[in-house]
């Protein structure tokens, strides 16, 4: 039985390490709501061999979000050159019959694909997101992620 356990857990360790992902991490916003000046910081470590990675961006958001789509701009800079990409994503969030573009009882979760990047090994990168709203603060916004994830 413990030899099953044990298989168990190497098998998992093995089935995540497939999927490329370098770099996974949510940042909460406030509870009040997410202010237009609240920038949310995520620090990429070094890449362990060059490559094409793809960045992507996840929302969490729940009943009180009152709007059907949101603006988001991410910047990503690339260390140590400390080339700076700037991407404004125009998300939709819900379909035109107004129903939510996916599933959940109390929270709804989005991803996007931000871009696509060609990394040499020890390269990191700092990435900032903040909304583009006309409104100053957002509320219904709990989470929002970057994942970078190998591609080859």
């Amino acid at each position: 039985m413990r030899n099953l356990g044990l298989l168990t857990g190497i098998v998992m360790m093995i089935l995540t390490a497939c999927d490329g992902k370098v770099y996974d991490t949510y940042r909460h916003t406030s509870l009040e709501g997410w202010e237009r000046n609240d920038t949310l910081c995520y620090d990429v470590a070094k890449m362990a061999q060059a490559g094409d990675y793809l960045v992507e961006l996840g929302l969490r958001t729940d009943y009180d979000f009152p709007f059907v789509a949101i603006t988001l701009i991410v910047d990503q800079t690339i260390l140590p050159e400390g080339t700076t990409l700037r991407d404004t994503l125009d998300c939709r969030l819900v379909k035109t019959n107004s129903t939510q573009k996916t599933g959940g009882i109390s929270c709804f979760e989005y991803n996007t694909e931000v871009r696509r990047l060609r990394l040499n090994a020890n390269d990191s990168m700092h990435i900032t997101v903040r909304h583009d709203m006309k409104r100053d603060i957002l509320p219904g916004v709990s989470d929002v992620g970057i994942s970078v994830r190998r591609m080859d």
